[in-house]
């Protein structure tokens, strides 16, 4: 067949199919690369890791969080895609707004993981920084899982620090107090921001009791219609329940089976995920190839609430909380698609790791390090 020539109702030709199949089948193989050479060049050695992976991809991660605030404030047009301009959302140095949000949340939480290890008063700073900014870039970005990413973290890091600090009545009061008043100043500023926010997009209103929706009707929207794709991805299981439609080929084909679903016309379902990682997963890698990812969960959620051995226990919780705050994010979107989220990713899951076991450290000599780490930040960057 032509390369020109489409393959399919929604237009898509077979050279776009290949590219989109690759694409996803080299992220989802990259992440098991990059936690394999982890382990190998950093196991044991904690500080190592922390100057030659953290430092980098977090400079780089801020990096991408203050052009995107400078876009939502200043020029929009700057280092921003056309059509991102167009849909008045922010991507900072990302090229895609929702991949702004995804690593704009991780590293809000993972800097103040980082700054523990800075002198005072600098921790403080650095770490109210960190979270300004990050909440900023998500908000700026428009993105819903970014939101919920962040907004689950610092939840969790709440809890967290209040376990690991002991507070009396009075400083719990100043404390609180504080972060209010910080709280009313970030959102007073991002109100002047000239992008389509979060709330404007629509997201409040699926907030019970907040919005003009009950608990079912946005449970339903949420977690199951999603606009079509829910329904559209639950047709693909039922046809292809063993071996799915495979990897990559969901934004491909949803469009049919969204039609088959009844979502034709002017409800017609355009190129797109199925907003829901683990429906995504088994829609395409069918009950077969998502018996290892399942399984991989399961290790997984036994590691984030295991009993650790050592290690500072503010830090894990931490790291805990803004990976558990992924994890819900998944459920109503697929952040983890793009290749930069997926290196992000396990380098947390890498650095929960090492801060619950602190071994001692072990040299692993290896020439191959450096330059790794040097295009891991080059592809967080752009």
């Amino acid at each position: 067949m032509p390369l020109g020539v489409s393959n399919t109702s929604v237009g898509r030709g077979p050279w776009e199919v290949n590219q989109n199949v690759t694409y996803f089948a080299v992220t989802h193989t990259l992440g098991l690369l990059w936690i394999d050479a982890l382990c190998r060049w950093y196991s044991g050695d904690r500080g190592r890791f922390i100057r030659e992976v953290i430092y980098p991809l977090a400079a780089t991660a801020a990096i991408g969080s203050i052009v995107a605030i400078y876009q939502g404030f200043v020029d929009l047009s700057f280092l921003n895609r056309g059509f991102w301009t167009y849909m008045l959302r922010a991507a900072g140095t990302h090229g895609d707004p929702n991949k702004l949000g995804a690593i704009a949340a991780f590293w809000a939480i993972g800097t103040v993981v980082l700054a523990r290890r800075f002198p005072s008063p600098w921790s403080a700073v650095v770490s109210a920084a960190s979270i300004a900014i990050g909440v900023a870039a998500v908000w700026i970005s428009g993105s819903r899982t970014g939101l919920a990413a962040i907004g689950v973290g610092l939840m969790l890091a709440a809890y967290e620090t209040i376990r690991a600090v002991r507070f009396d009545a009075r400083r719990l009061a100043i404390t609180g107090i504080g972060l209010v008043f910080a709280a009313v100043a970030v959102i007073v500023v991002l109100q002047n921001a000239s992008t389509h926010t979060i709330v404007q997009r629509g997201t409040l209103g699926y907030l019970p009791f907040f919005g003009d929706r009950g608990i079912l009707n946005s449970a339903n929207e949420l977690l199951w219609e999603r606009f079509g794709y829910g329904p559209a991805a639950i047709q693909m299981i039922k046809e292809h329940p063993i071996e799915g439609v495979g990897v990559g080929m969901f934004h491909t084909l949803v469009h049919d089976f969204g039609t088959l679903r009844g979502y034709s016309g002017e409800r017609a379902l355009s190129t797109d995920n199925a907003q829901n990682w683990l429906r995504h997963i088994v829609a395409e890698q069918g009950i077969v190839g998502s018996i290892p990812v399942i399984w991989w969960c399961v290790v997984l959620v036994l590691l984030l609430f295991s009993r650790p051995t050592g290690g500072d226990r503010l830090s894990i919780g931490l790291l805990r909380g803004i990976l558990i705050g992924f994890a819900v994010a998944s459920i109503f979107g697929m952040p983890g698609q793009a290749a930069a989220v997926v290196v992000t990713f396990w380098v947390f899951v890498f650095w929960l790791l090492m801060e619950r076991d602190e071994p001692p450290a072990v040299q692993v000599p290896s020439r191959w390090s450096r330059p790794p780490t040097i295009a891991a930040g080059a592809l967080i960057g752009v």
